[in-house]
C-alpha cells in the first residue's frame, strides 16, 4: 500500500498565501469554539486537507486531489474518485492525522466534519467510517457509516472515551471503495473534554423522532396490515435492563432512510442475557389464533468478538401476566455487522391475545458489545395471508454469484495446487499392455483435511445412544479428521477426572477409526478458563511459570500417548495475554513451545487465532498483531509447525478475494495454514450454505492451507445453534446439503475409464489415496496408491484369482 501524492488544483486564488491557508482557517475554526464545552481542547487538526493521508492499493483505480471550495467554512478538501468498486474497499482511503493528546476513560470527545459526493455511472455513494484506535488491536468509538449526497453536509459525533489512549492512537478513517464514486471530504475538527459524566452531559441528545415507514413495504403488506408495534420512535424503545455497565442512548443516523436510532452498549456479559436488552411498545391491538405476524428490525452492532460483529436473541413474545405464563411467538438472532441491516420475521399466531399482551424484546446480555436498533415494527395481517409471499431477510456477500470471476480463478488455482495426473497401466499374464479394460479410480481420502470438532458430550462418538452413534456415523461419513479436546478449564476440563475421561476416550476414538487428531488447546492465557492452580499464583510470577510448563508437559504428554498428530498449543493469543503480564519474561510463548516440543518431537505445534478472516477481513490491527506474534516465534527459532486461524463469520461475510488476501499475507511465513473453527452464524440457511460451499472453496484453493475444520455441524449439541448444518432431529440444513456436496462431488474423484491400445489410462484427480479396479475378459485387478503432487503410474497385471497388489 502506497500514500498518493496530492494534486493541488490548478485553480488560482486572489487571496495571498497568508489569508487563505492560515487567518481564514482559523477564523472558520473560531466560528466553531462557541458550540463546544468551555474547557474542550483540539485534539485532531484537519482543516487542512493535505494533512490526510490517502493510501490507495497498487492497481487500484482512484485518485486523490486537493480542491478549491466556496461557499463552506473552508476553502480546501481532499477529492477523491474512485472509479470502480474495489476489493477491499479500504484500497482507498482517507485517514486522518493522529490525535495530538493523551486521552483518559471518562473524557467526552467531540467532532465535526463535511462529506460530499458524486455517483459514478448510476452509482449510489457510500463510505465505510471509523473514529477509531489500531493502537492494541482495532477498536472502534464510533461508526462513521454513511450514504454521502452531492451536497456539502455537517456530520458530528460525540463519545466518552472508555479506555486511555496516547498521542497517536486516534484517527478518522474512511473507506471509500464500497462503490464508484467521487468523495470529497473537508473541515474535519476533534476536540476532547475532560470527561465528568455521561456523554449525555455534554451535549443534548437528538430530540425524539418518528423514522418513516416504508411505504413501498406497506403497498406490498396490503391495506388489511394492521400496525401493532409501532417501534419507529427509538424513544419509546426500552432498556437496557438491570445490568449497571449497560447503558442506552439515542443517536443521529445519517445516509440510511431512517434518522435515529437507540444504541445500546453492553459492558460486560450478562447472567442472564436478559440483564441486557431493548424492548418494543406493547401491541396495540389484539391477535387471534391463526392470524399472520410480520415484523422488522434495523439493526447494526460491532464487538471484539470472533467476528467482529454483535449477537443478539430477539423474540416475540407474551411476557405473561398473572393469567398466562411467559410465551413464545417467534424467535430470531443474529450477527450483525457494523453496516446496518434489515431482518424480517414472520409467524402465524397459536394462542389468542389481547392489546399490550405482546412485544418484541432483543436479549443483548451474550457479550459486550454495541448494538444500535432504528425500528422494531410489527403488523397484523390477519388469517388469509400467505407467509410464503412475504419479504424475507436475504442476505449476500460479493462474489455470491455464480458467475463471480473469483470462481474461475480458483478453479485455476485448484487444478495447479491441489490436482495431479494418476496413470494406470493394465498388463496382462505375460506382460502384454490391455486394451479397452474398464478402469474404476476412486479417491478413498483427500490429502486436504476436511474435519470437525468431536468435542460433544451430547452426541460423544463413543457413546451408546442413537444421538451418538447417528453422530458417530456423520464423522465417518463427511469428514477425514477431527479435532479432540484437551481444554484446561478447572470446571469442564482435564482437571476434572470426568472431563478428562470425556476428552481421552473422544482421542482414542479418533485414533481407533483411522482419523487423524489434533488437540485443542494447551495454554489459553486467560484465568477464567484455567486451572485453579492458576488462579492462585496470579500475584507470585515464578509460581504461575511453574504451574504452566508442568501441564504443558502433562498434556502434551497425554495427547501424544493417546495418539493426537498435532495441537493448538496457545489460543487467542492476541486477545488474551494474562498469563504474560504475570510472568513478564521475554520470549514466554517461546519457552512453551520448546517445553512441548521437548516432551514429543513427534507433535505437531501450532497457534491459534481469531478475527483473521472475520468481519470482512476487515481487521488490519488484529492481523498485524498475530503476524507480530508469529514473527517473534520464529525469530526464537521456535518449533511452530502450523498457523491457526478461526473461521467463526458473523453476517459480514469475508467475501472470497479477500480470504486470499489475508492468506497470502500468512503464507509468507513459510508455514501452513489451518482453518481451525468454521462456523457461520446466520438465520439465511441459504445464505449459510452458499457461503459455507465458498469459503471452503477459497481456502481450498490457496495452496498454503492444508485443512478447514467446522466447530461441530449437530444442532443438538453446538456452541451456536444457528451455526448448525444437522438439525436436532438430523434433518439436513441447506447447509449439510452443501458440505455433503463438497466432501462426495466437488472435492471427490471417482471416474470410469477405459484404457487405449496400449493399456494405459489417465485422469487428473485430486491429490491423496486411491482404490483402482480393473475389470477385463482376461481377469481383474485391483491396487491402492496415493497420488501426490508429481502425478503416480499404476501398474497392475490382471489376474484371475483377483489378487491384490499395493503400489505405492
Amino acid at each position: 500500500m502506497r500514500a498518493f501524492q496530492f494534486e493541488p488544483n490548478a485553480t488560482h486564488y486572489p487571496l495571498p498565501i497568508m489569508l487563505r491557508f492560515v487567518i481564514v482557517p482559523l477564523l472558520c475554526a473560531l466560528c466553531v469554539l462557541p458550540c463546544l464545552a468551555d474547557n474542550a481542547v483540539p485534539l485532531i487538526d484537519g482543516y487542512d486537507p493535505t494533512s490526510f493521508n490517502v493510501p490507495i492499493h497498487r492497481g487500484t483505480d482512484a485518485r486523490s486531489t486537493i480542491v478549491a471550495v466556496n461557499g463552506q467554512p473552508f476553502e480546501r478538501a481532499v477529492r477523491v474518485a474512485v472509479n470502480t468498486k474495489t476489493d477491499p474497499v479500504w484500497a482507498a482511503q482517507i485517514i486522518s492525522s493522529a490525535a495530538t493528546r493523551t486521552v483518559v476513560p471518562g473524557d467526552v470527545i467531540e467532532g465535526e466534519y463535511y462529506l460530499r459526493a458524486d455517483p459514478v455511472n448510476g452509482s449510489t455513494p457510500e463510505i465505510v467510517g471509523y473514529f477509531r484506535s489500531e493502537a492494541d488491536g482495532f477498536h472502534q468509538l464510533v461508526w462513521l457509516g454513511t450514504r454521502p449526497t452531492p451536497r456539502w453536509t455537517r456530520h458530528t459525533f460525540r463519545v466518552k472515551a472508555d479506555r486511555s489512549y496516547e498521542p497517536g492512537d486516534l484517527a478518522v478513517n474512511l473507506h471509500l471503495g464500497q462503490t464508484a464514486q467521487v468523495v470529497e471530504f473537508a473541515g474535519l475538527r476533534v476536540t476532547v473534554t475532560p470527561g465528568q459524566g455521561s456523554v449525555d452531559d455534554a451535549a443534548a441528545e437528538p430530540e425524539p423522532v418518528d423514522n418513516p415507514i416504508d411505504s413501498a413495504l406497506l403497498q406490498r403488506l396490503g391495506a388489511d396490515a394492521t400496525l401493532l408495534i409501532a417501534g419507529h420512535r427509538p424513544a419509546d424503545l426500552a432498556g437496557p435492563g438491570p445490568d449497571p455497565d449497560a447503558s442506552l442512548r439515542l443517536i443521529h443516523v445519517e445516509g440510511q432512510a431512517f434518522t435515529q436510532a437507540v444504541r445500546v452498549t453492553v459492558g460486560k456479559t450478562t447472567d442472564p442475557v436478559w440483564d441486557a436488552q431493548l424492548t418494543s411498545p406493547s401491541t396495540a391491538g389484539p391477535v387471534r389464533r391463526g392470524d399472520v405476524l410480520f415484523g422488522l428490525i434495523d439493526v447494526r452492532g460491532q464487538s471484539d468478538k470472533e467476528s467482529g460483529g454483535g449477537q443478539y436473541t430477539a423474540w416475540l413474545q407474551s411476557p405473561g401476566n398473572a393469567d398466562r405464563g411467559w410465551t413464545e411467538l417467534r424467535r430470531l438472532a443474529g450477527a450483525p455487522g457494523p453496516r446496518w441491516q434489515r431482518r424480517f420475521f414472520a409467524t402465524r399466531a397459536t394462542e389468542d391475545f389481547d392489546a399490550g399482551e405482546v412485544n418484541l424484546v432483543l436479549h443483548l446480555g451474550v457479550i459486550p458489545q454495541t448494538v444500535d436498533v432504528a425500528n422494531m415494527l410489527l403488523w397484523n395481517l390477519g388469517p388469509d395471508a400467505d407467509l410464503a409471499a412475504l419479504p424475507t431477510t436475504r442476505l449476500t456477500y460479493t462474489g455470491q454469484e455464480p458467475d463471480a470471476p473469483w470462481r474461475a480463478e480458483a478453479q485455476r488455482r485448484i487444478d495447479q495446487h491441489r490436482k495431479a495426473d494418476l496413470t494406470v497401466r493394465v498388463r496382462d499374464a505375460d506382460g502384454q499392455p490391455v486394451p479397452d479394460a474398464r478402469v474404476r479410480v476412486t479417491l478413498d481420502r483427500l490429502d486436504f483435511g476436511l474435519g470437525t470438532f468431536i468435542g460433544n458430550r451430547r452426541g460423544a462418538v463413543y457413546g451408546d445412544t442413537p444421538d451418538s452413534q447417528r453422530f458417530a456415523e456423520h464423522v465417518l461419513a463427511y469428514f477425514n479428521r477431527v479435532t479432540t479436546p484437551c481444554y484446561a478449564a478447572e470446571g469442564w476440563g482435564w482437571p476434572s477426572p470426568e472431563s478428562k475421561t470425556h476428552q481421552v476416550r473422544t482421542l482414542q476414538w479418533a485414533v481407533a477409526n483411522s482419523l487423524p487428531a489434533k488437540a485443542h488447546t494447551v495454554v489459553w492465557s486467560r484465568f477464567d478458563w484455567s486451572p485453579r492452580e492458576y488462579t492462585e499464583a496470579r500475584d507470585d510470577p515464578a509460581r504461575l511459570k511453574a504451574e504452566i510448563d508442568a501441564d504443558i508437559r502433562e498434556v502434551v504428554g497425554w495427547v501424544t500417548e493417546y495418539g493426537a498428530e498435532s495441537v493448538d498449543l496457545v489460543n487467542e493469543s492476541n486477545q488474551f495475554r494474562q498469563f504474560e503480564e504475570v510472568i513478564q519474561e521475554p520470549g514466554l510463548r517461546a519457552s512453551w513451545f520448546k517445553a512441548a516440543h521437548a516432551v514429543s518431537p513427534s507433535l505437531r505445534l501450532g497457534i491459534n487465532e481469531h478475527t483473521m478472516l472475520s468481519g470482512g477481513g476487515l481487521n488490519r490491527a488484529k492481523q498485524d498483531g498475530y503476524a507480530d506474534v508469529i514473527r517473534d516465534l520464529i525469530d526464537r527459532d521456535t518449533p511452530l509447525h502450523f498457523i491457526g486461524m478461526q473461521g467463526h463469520m458473523g453476517e459480514d461475510f469475508t467475501p472470497p478475494t479477500v480470504i486470499w488476501e489475508v492468506l497470502d499475507r500468512f503464507a509468507e511465513f513459510g508455514l501452513p495454514i489451518t482453518i481451525t473453527e468454521l462456523d457461520i452464524n446466520t438465520e439465511d440457511e441459504q445464505t449459510q450454505a452458499d457461503y459455507l460451499r465458498d469459503f471452503v472453496l477459497a481456502v481450498f484453493a490457496h495452496p498454503a492451507v492444508e485443512s478447514v475444520t467446522l466447530w461441530g455441524f449437530w444442532g443438538g449439541d453446538i456452541w451456536i445453534p444457528q451455526a448448525e448444518l444437522w438439525r436436532e432431529d438430523w434433518s439436513r440444513t441447506p447447509a449439510a446439503d452443501a458440505w455433503v456436496k463438497l466432501v462426495t462431488e466437488t472435492l471427490h474423484t471417482e471416474e470410469s475409464l477405459v484404457t487405449d491400445r496400449d493399456g494405459q489410462a489417465s485422469v487428473r484427480g485430486f491429490r491423496g489415496t486411491y482404490r483402482i479396479t480393473v475389470e477385463h475378459p482376461q481377469g481383474q485387478g485391483q491396487s491402492t496408491t496415493r497420488l501426490d503432487a508429481d502425478g503416480t503410474t499404476v501398474d497392475i497385471t490382471l489376474s484371475e484369482s483377483r489378487q491384490t497388489r499395493i503400489e505405492r
